[in-house]
């Protein structure tokens, strides 16, 4: 054994020494094709319950309505009625607590960026409500000050304007307009803006909305709120263009 060993260790010293590009390492290893059809089958008997239960789910039938719902600035039917579903239900979460927060000093404040989809005619599924509103954003509420309004005002001139309800905005060359329930603002005092988590932390460049007087957040997902509403409305009809967002040009 040693004798090889010796001529092993002899023979590896002449190759090295050989002029031209030298075998500076060699490895291996043995790579074992496996039959993954047996593992496979028993990854989808585990995920095929779940799948069929998800698109059950994603399938059922929650409304319908008559006519495809449209999204466009300044003011649109689907962002029309979006606005609206989320002031009411804002409205009731705020009911139940000890707030100063009635329809005299509170609007609600979406954006179109947050719709993803428009509703179609027909019937309307929980998966259609998912591709309208795919993110977990939750309703919130937030007071601002009156000096965030002029901020605010300038926002809506800069991107055309966003979905609201319960207010009346017209922005003008001369001056600006904003009426709450139908009754024109009271500067001197605050206002509460009911809108989504994420906005409420300046997304969307709402910055005015990011330093509030004080917030509330509700937990209750906005995407929760429209499946609810449809479900208790047989036929949804949406609200027409009425004046809410008025962009005067100069």
């Amino acid at each position: 054994m040693r004798s090889l060993l010796i001529l092993s260790a002899y023979c590896l010293f002449i190759v090295s020494s050989c002029s031209g590009p030298k075998l500076v390492n060699v490895s291996g290893r043995n790579n074992f094709v496996v039959d993954t059809s047996e593992t496979k089958n028993e990854l989808d008997a585990m995920i095929t319950p779940y799948r069929d239960s998800m698109q059950s789910y994603m399938g059922e039938v929650i409304g319908r309505t008559d006519s495809t719902i449209e999204k466009f600035a300044p003011e649109s039917p689907l962002g029309n009625l979006i606005a609206d579903m989320v002031f009411d239900a804002g409205m009731k979460y705020a009911g139940e607590k000890d707030w100063s927060v009635h329809s005299g000093n509170t609007f609600c404040l979406l954006n179109f960026g947050g719709l993803r989809s428009e509703i179609n005619r027909g019937e309307i599924t929980v998966g259609e409500v998912f591709e309208l509103m795919p993110f977990d954003n939750a309703m919130t509420i937030v007071r601002i000050s009156t000096d965030s309004i002029a901020v605010f005002f300038r926002y809506l001139e800069g991107c055309q304007g966003q979905p609201i309800s319960n207010a009346e905005i017209i922005l003008g060359v001369d001056a600006d307009v904003l009426k709450i329930g139908g009754k024109h603002f009271n500067e001197s005092a605050f206002v509460n803006i009911i809108t989504s988590d994420y906005l409420a932390d300046g997304g969307d460049e709402m910055q005015f909305l990011a330093t509030p007087m004080k917030r509330w957040d509700s937990g209750i997902l906005i995407r929760d709120v429209i499946m609810d509403y449809i479900r208790k409305t047989e036929n949804l009809e949406p609200p027409g263009i009425s004046g809410r967002m008025i962009i005067l040009e100069e």
